[in-house]
């Protein structure tokens, strides 16, 4: 598909969404209507050379529809898995524009709920290495990497468990080449930990 003809698509995703929100929702609707207006616009952000634009309004309002959706008062009579997917993108999107210390506590809240759904905590995973990576501290370093091996490790874990909690393409990406290079390394780590707790 085009980059115009997909644009046109989510144009037209969230010109449905104003006219379902027109209706009257409930707010467990209203909810749920945002997180599906927040993917629309996370497809509508720039790729390429365009990502770096200091100013990102698509996902700006991703970050805000996601928001809304996780504070609405029908926030908790949606399906435990309906939250956990809201707040596991929540983490994502403040995560991509340079948030993490924000995306943590969506990316906690998220297996509180439903401990199974293993996408939140391979997503925090995935955001404490990359973080990691930009530390000069090597002791730093090596926290952030301990952390992520264990919440990389789990979510592989419980993915192997429960496939339907998760996308194939999550769990294959943190299964992949980029994660297992990181998880050899943090294995290392991991035992260093433990002969220093254990000394």
């Amino acid at each position: 598909m085009s980059v115009f003809r997909a644009c046109r698509r989510h144009h037209k995703t969230l010109q449905w969404s104003d006219a379902l929100e027109a209706r009257g929702l409930s707010s467990a609707e209203q909810a749920q209507l945002n997180y599906f207006r927040a993917n629309a616009w996370s497809k509508r952000r720039p790729q390429h050379a365009q990502a770096w634009r200091w100013e990102q309004p698509a996902q700006r309002e991703a970050i805000l529809c996601l928001r809304r959706a996780s504070t609405a008062d029908g926030f908790a009579q949606l399906h435990r898995n309906s939250r956990c997917e809201i707040l596991t993108n929540l983490g994502n999107e403040l995560n991509t524009a340079g948030r993490m210390v924000e995306a943590l506590e969506p990316w906690h809240t998220a297996p509180a709920i439903e401990p199974e759904f293993w996408m939140a905590r391979g997503n925090r995973g995935r955001g404490l290495v990359r973080y990691g990576r930009s530390l000069y501290d090597d002791e730093l370093v090596a926290i952030f990497f301990f952390y992520a091996h264990k919440d990389l490790a789990q979510a592989i874990e419980d993915a192997a468990k429960h496939p339907e909690s998760g996308y194939a393409e999550a769990r294959k990406y943190f299964e992949g080449t980029a994660v297992g290079r990181e998880l050899q390394y943090l294995f290392h780590i991991d035992n260093s930990f433990g002969r220093a707790s254990s000394g």
